[in-house]
């Protein structure tokens, strides 16, 4: 059992509760961020788009007979063949996609061994993606879940629509402080609403710590995944990977109790066990899923972190 599972004993609102002036300001450096549509070939979403964002970028419009003036390079030579005449294929700029943040606050978010909780390190990421999808034109909407309540948001344009996800991610941070008697609702009951906003073609981006997906959830995400690219963020907290020695100590998940002796280093080492195998299966779901994936921790600077796997705006 990994010590990710259990809640924690702040007092303090630093770190635990995400901050609004913190949201809003990382717009600014959003800007620096290459997030959508053209990505470095180190970028991790290289060659992860829908057909249209690959290329020449450009939607099929329709295929008609060559007129003077023409791209020679546009001729269908299949087409043409069959015909008395020489045909062309007609193409327009992909200009617009819609990003959905699937961002899960239930009570396993809410931990953290340092300076902040699993669940702000998700909301600051989510406000971060959500300025940068901004920046590039695109639309944005949100879908957060709490343990017994979502906030959704369709796809839209303009800075009020992002104002208002990160007020519903400082909403779902707060909502987590009062500790709950019952356990968190299965996450497929949230992502079935994930499927009515994203509709086609959008990129799904779902930000979690993944613990306890039941099967119907996984369903969903396949799902998602058919007619959408999907980037999949494991949200992490160096406790989880390593288990220090500070002898004994009483843990709990909010609904029971056990005490450990951190001193016994065999303990340790299947605690960090533990940590690379649920590594291993994150990795293997994405793959398994066709979705870009990356593990973000706690301790991790976001701006850094998504500009060392997405590269940044005019890196070649």
């Amino acid at each position: 059992m990994g010590l990710g599972d259990h809640t924690s004993t702040r007092t303090s609102t630093d770190g635990v509760v995400a901050e609004l002036d913190r949201l809003v300001e990382l717009r600014h450096q959003a800007r620096g961020l290459a997030f959508l549509p053209r990505q470095a070939k180190r970028s991790l979403l290289a060659g992860q788009h829908g057909s249209k964002l690959r290329g020449r970028g450009l939607d099929f419009e329709e295929l008609r007979a060559y007129v003077p003036g023409d791209d020679v390079r546009s001729i269908d030579w299949r087409v043409t063949a069959r015909s008395p005449r020489p045909f062309v294929r007609i193409y327009r700029e992909e200009r617009d996609r819609s990003v959905l943040l699937v961002v899960d606050q239930r009570p396993t978010l809410f931990f953290g061994s340092g300076a902040r909780m699993k669940s702000v390190a998700a909301a600051e990421l989510a406000a971060l993606v959500a300025w940068r999808v901004l920046a590039q034109g695109d639309r944005v909407g949100a879908l957060i879940f709490g343990a017994e309540r979502n906030w959704a948001l369709a796809p839209g344009r303009g800075t009020a629509r992002v104002h208002r996800v990160c007020e519903y991610l400082v909403e779902s941070t707060a909502a987590l402080v009062q500790p709950r008697a019952v356990p968190p609702r299965d996450a497929a009951e949230s992502l079935r609403e994930a499927e009515r906003l994203a509709h086609h073609d959008a990129l799904v981006v779902v930000i979690s710590d993944f613990r306890d997906l039941s099967e119907q959830a996984r369903e969903v995400f396949e799902r998602l995944r058919r007619h959408n690219d999907l980037m999949l963020v494991w949200v992490t907290d160096p406790l989880e990977r390593d288990l220090p020695n500070v002898g004994t100590a009483r843990v709990s998940n909010g609904f029971a109790e056990r005490v450990l002796d951190t001193g016994d280093a065999n303990l340790r080492q299947r605690f960090r066990a533990e940590y690379e195998a649920e590594r291993a299966r994150f990795f293997d779901f994405a793959a398994g899923a066709r979705a870009a994936g990356f593990e973000l921790s706690t301790e991790d600077d976001v701006v850094q972190r998504l500009a060392a796997v997405l590269g940044r705006a005019g890196a070649r």
